[in-house]
């Protein structure tokens, strides 16, 4: 038999074609296979005695096939990546193969009419950056018609990822459209933020928040209080509150505890980067079975008393040591080892019998010299 392929249209300065059809005659044995695949399946449903062996012989060969055509795949996708990259390294730029610019455009447009069903039952929204340089002023006014319209579409909305950053950041104009879209939202089970520090939200009728991750991994000095006020307000909110994650802030964060306190708030998980404060300190012994606690440079260069120390490791860990399942604590300078592991605060990690991760800061002063034994 015979077979045919197309030609993709990749063309050099010369004119020489990059794929030809030699390239696309092979994926004929994808149907093939399906063929093969329903020869294998009305075998099985024999009830002749050879049935099942015809049926286990015709699986074998299609199981062959199969992996002829996933090797087909690979080779025909690695020919077209290099025929892409080849035409358009010589003037700088690059390719990285998946969805095109005008599928992603007919996507957003589908979403704006509501014509899809993924407006009805999309729980999860993620929202990435994409290099402006990419865009063209056409296509930056075309998607931005679509955006306001097709996130109001999405009624079932439960969980917003916002993560671009790194250098790769939306277009201005998308970005104050997300914000105020984010800004609107009423009620969502997770809201989750990367470079945070970037941002300016309001939230100003968000509820019923399950889990709020803030995130700055840069530690960005534009963190002040611009968010405080609204992370304040969403806490008072969602008193079902289980996993809140809070970035580097440049202030004292004692408001957010003092909430989490008033509104007796018990959290399951808290990641926070802020100085062991007493306030902070007060909400983790006003309650117990908190699961995971993650503070990391929590002294921050700012004076640690010893009663703090004290109260962290002989009061507050205890009360939650059948529940705890991480830790961590650790110290940003060597010169204040108080959060390190050691003799004072061994008797306190040795108690939490469910802890599945232990990250703290060890004291040089606390290691015996194997030399002096």
């Amino acid at each position: 038999m015979r077979t045919r392929g197309y030609v993709i249209s990749f063309t050099d300065d010369e004119g020489l074609n990059l794929v030809g059809s030699s390239w696309t005659r092979g994926l004929a044995i994808h149907p093939f296979v399906t063929i093969l695949i329903a020869i294998a399946l009305g075998f099985a449903f024999l009830k002749h005695e050879k049935g099942p062996i015809l049926a286990s012989a015709a699986s074998l060969l299609t199981l062959f096939f199969a992996v002829i055509a996933f090797i087909i795949d690979i080779a025909f996708f690695a020919k077209v990546s290099h025929a892409a990259h080849n035409i358009v390294s010589e003037a700088g730029g690059y390719t990285r193969p998946g969805p095109g610019l005008y599928g992603n455009i007919s996507f957003l447009a589908a979403l704006a009419s509501e014509t899809a069903g993924w407006s009805r039952y999309t729980k999860e929204l993620r929202i990435e950056g994409v290099n402006p340089k990419r865009l063209t002023d056409a296509s930056k006014e075309e998607i931005s018609k679509f955006i306001p319209s097709a996130l109001e579409s999405l009624g079932a909305l439960r969980t917003v990822i916002w993560r671009e950053g790194n250098g790769i950041d939306n277009p201005p104009i998308f970005t104050t459209t997300i914000i105020k879209f984010l800004d609107s939202l009423k009620y969502l089970d997770a809201l989750e933020l990367l470079h945070v520090g970037r941002r300016v939200l309001t939230l100003p009728h968000l509820s019923g928040v399950r889990s709020l991750k803030l995130i700055d991994p840069a530690h960005e000095q534009a963190l002040t209080g611009t968010l405080l006020a609204p992370v304040v307000q969403v806490i008072q909110h969602s008193r079902i509150l289980s996993c809140l994650h809070l970035p580097n802030w440049d202030i004292i964060t004692s408001e957010v505890w003092d909430t989490l306190r008033r509104e007796r708030i018990r959290l399951a998980e808290l990641h926070a980067n802020d100085s062991a404060n007493n306030s902070l300190l007060a909400y983790l012994d006003s309650y117990a079975e908190l699961k995971h606690l993650i503070l990391p440079l929590l002294d921050h260069g700012r004076g640690i008393g010893k009663a703090q120390v004290e109260w962290l490791f002989e009061r507050i860990l205890p009360q939650h040591a059948e529940s705890i399942k991480t830790l961590v604590c650790t110290s940003e300078l060597e010169g204040l080892p108080v959060w390190s592991f050691g003799p004072h605060s061994y008797a306190a990690v040795v108690r939490l019998q469910n802890l599945l991760r232990l990250q703290m800061t060890v004291s040089l002063a606390d290691i015996a010299d194997s030399s002096t034994k």
